[in-house]
C-alpha cells in the first residue's frame, strides 16, 4: 500500500489553466481513476492548485495513466510515497503557495479532505495522514509556523515512515 497524487499549481500553469482543468476534469474524475486499482482517494482545488491523492498498489503507472486520460500530462507532476507526504506538508504549510507561507492553504487542504472523507473517498489511510497534519497544526500553535517547518516536516515524516512503511 502506498500513497501518490498528481499534482499541478502555479509552478506548472497559469491560473487561469488550473481553473480549466478542475473545470474539465471534475466531472471525469471519477470515472478515470475507477481504473486504476486503489482503495481511497482525494483531491485539493485551490486557485493556485489541482491535486488528487491516491492510495494503493503500483500508483505511479496508474497516475501516470490518469494525467494522460485526463489530458494534464504535461502540466502534471507525480510524486509518491514518502516524496507525496512530503509534498502534502510543504503544501499544508503554505511553502508550495505562490505566497510563500501564506496561511489560508492548511484550511482549504482541511475543507476539501472533509469533503473527500465525507463523500466516502477518502478512507483510513488518508484520515490518518491528515490527522497526523492537523495535530501537527495544533501542536504548533494553531499553524505550522514557517520557519519551523523544516524541523516539523522531518520528524512529521519519520512519523508517517514508520507508521506506514515500518521503517
Amino acid at each position: 500500500m502506498e500513497i501518490g497524487c498528481i499534482t499541478i499549481s502555479h509552478k506548472n500553469a497559469k491560473v487561469e489553466e488550473i481553473e480549466k482543468i478542475w473545470l474539465t476534469v471534475k466531472p471525469r474524475l471519477e470515472e478515470v481513476i475507477s481504473k486504476c486499482s486503489f482503495s481511497e482517494y482525494a483531491y485539493i482545488f485551490t486557485c493556485n492548485r489541482f491535486e488528487i491523492y491516491l492510495v494503493g498498489q503500483a500508483l505511479e503507472s496508474c497516475l501516470r495513466e490518469i494525467a494522460d486520460e485526463l489530458g494534464i500530462s504535461a502540466k502534471a507532476e507525480i510524486l509518491v510515497g514518502e516524496n507525496c507526504l512530503r509534498h502534502l506538508l510543504r503544501v499544508a504549510s503554505g511553502i508550495e503557495s505562490m505566497i510563500v507561507g501564506e496561511e489560508q492553504i492548511l484550511g482549504q487542504v482541511r475543507q476539501c479532505f472533509n469533503l473527500c472523507r465525507k463523500s466516502g473517498q477518502a478512507g483510513e489511510v488518508l484520515e490518518r495522514v491528515l490527522a497526523r497534519l492537523f495535530r501537527l497544526e495544533e501542536e504548533s500553535g494553531g499553524r505550522l509556523q514557517f520557519p519551523k517547518v523544516r524541523f516539523q516536516s522531518a520528524l512529521l515524516l519519520l512519523r508517517w515512515r514508520k507508521e506506514f512503511w515500518g521503517r
